[in-house]
């Protein structure tokens, strides 16, 4: 048994099991679905955390200049509140690149391949066998598709949700540190 890789691989193949084929269609829509589904759980973290982190550099922007300057602070506490807010800056520039519009596999497929008069008219399973596995195997490069890009996409926002809850823990450390 070999996998089949091409449209060579396709038309080598004498009889179809349309059953299966149709079976192995549907579950192959409902990953593509899965994967679409996983993309938009992970916009929608983004979108969520992602004011939250800008308001912060805001704040925190508004709250160094505005700081008297006879206040004297040690220096491992100016230190502290730039590697806090270079955190949130590495933050939002992470959480930028995962709602950044990205590759992915789409649903369905371009009815080029039914558009044939030799398609529409055969009653052949052969014909309509090798039409659906055409389909399936660009289904499977769609799919890789969109989990790759999912998998990077998780990876990054994963970083960018430590760093949110790390950088105010820095940061509250370090005022407390100032006070005592």
């Amino acid at each position: 048994m070999s996998k089949i890789n091409n449209i060579e691989d396709i038309h080598k193949i004498e009889n179809f099991n349309l059953p299966l084929l149709q079976e192995a269609l549907r579950l192959a829509e409902l990953k593509m679905i899965d994967e679409n589904n996983r993309k938009e759980r992970i916009d929608r973290r983004a979108y969520f955390i992602l004011p939250f982190v800008l308001g912060s550099i805001i704040w925190m922007t508004k709250e160094i200049y505005q700081l008297p300057k006879d206040v004297v602070f040690k220096d491992y506490f100016q230190t502290s509140i730039l590697i806090s807010y270079l955190l949130f800056v590495i933050t939002a520039t992470l959480l930028c690149y995962v709602i950044k519009p990205q590759s992915y596999g789409g649903m369905g497929r371009l009815p080029d391949i039914w558009l044939n008069s030799s398609v529409v008219s055969s009653l052949d399973n052969k014909i309509f066998g090798k039409i659906l596995t055409k389909i399936l195997l660009d289904s499977e490069d769609c799919i890789i598709k969109t989990y790759e890009t999912n998998n990077k996409r998780i990876k990054i926002l994963s970083w960018s949700l430590r760093l949110v809850l790390f950088t105010p823990l820095f940061l509250l450390i370090s005022i407390i540190s100032h006070l005592f």
